[in-house]
């Protein structure tokens, strides 16, 4: 380099004083990672809404267990990016078994609920079931 193209410039030292997180990165990837975490939020919620009403008919309606029965949806969150689902269940009258029994009519239930779920969401790729259980609903 010549001194005449250097004469502008200013020290690197002044310009990197303090290191971050994003040195190193290239601006464009960090731009698109910005744009992309909106429309996956909204697909989230789309898809939490629409497993909250299927979960909701097929609870209504297609339970053969008796443990199952009176149980209703409270929330359906979704987490690890759309491949799982957490649902909040309670009874909407008292029952007369344990966490543990209800816990397990639910994992007896859970491959043919999500075989419905995949008819109705429309899924290449239908998210797991987890469960959680919070009892009486009136007592919440």
């Amino acid at each position: 380099m010549n001194p005449s193209s250097l004469r502008g410039r200013r020290p690197t030292s002044t310009l990197c004083a303090e290191s971050g997180p994003e040195d190193g990165v290239d601006p464009r990837v960090l731009a698109r990672a910005r744009q992309t975490a909106k429309p996956r939020q909204r697909q989230d919620r789309q898809l939490g809404k629409e497993a909250f009403r299927e979960l909701s008919l097929i609870l209504a309606g297609e339970t053969a267990d008796p443990l199952l029965r009176g149980l209703g949806v409270v929330a359906v969150e979704v987490e690890d990016a759309g491949r799982q689902l957490c649902v909040t269940l309670g009874h909407t009258q008292p029952v007369i078994a344990t966490e543990a029994d209800i816990l397990a009519a639910l994992e007896r239930a859970r491959g043919h609920w999500r075989t419905l779920l995949a008819h109705s969401l429309g899924r290449k790729r239908v998210p797991t079931l987890r469960y959680r259980y919070i009892g009486l609903l009136g007592e919440v």
